[in-house]
């Protein structure tokens, strides 16, 4: 494996573990931080970092993925992450976490060469 790939794989599994522990509630990690003597910012700072944390990921994700139920997968997370955090629906963003772990799993259990069904055409020869 080249070390360009290990990388992008390595942070595309980052920004997924810790895309989860970003607060939907900045009051809810503010005592812990207060005693580690830590401030954190206001709300729509924490949101900036959680749209930038997972446009990442996504960004990552479809530029080195090449089976296309993997882009698929990781479009349908970030959607599912970011319309949980914009409509305040705790379920929903808890939903697209889980696929965006289950895709960064996925990834590393994928066949190494697509096939003419199973990736985009423009990428029907390229190994993943």
């Amino acid at each position: 494996m080249d070390t360009r790939g290990r990388i992008a794989r390595i942070a595309a599994a980052g920004a997924a573990a810790a895309v989860p522990f970003l607060p939907k509630c900045p009051l809810c990690v503010l005592p812990l931080a207060a005693a580690a003597g830590i401030a954190l910012p206001r709300g729509p700072v924490v949101e900036a970092v959680a749209v930038a944390a997972v446009a990442a990921w996504l960004g990552v994700t479809l530029a080195t993925a090449k089976w296309l139920p993997v882009r698929m997968g990781a479009t349908a997370a970030a959607g599912a992450i970011l319309g949980g955090r914009w409509l305040g629906e705790l379920w929903l963003s808890a939903a697209g976490c889980a696929l965006m772990l289950f895709v960064v799993y996925w990834t590393r259990r994928r066949p190494r060469v697509c096939t003419p069904g199973a990736c985009g055409s423009e990428r029907a020869s390229a190994p993943s």
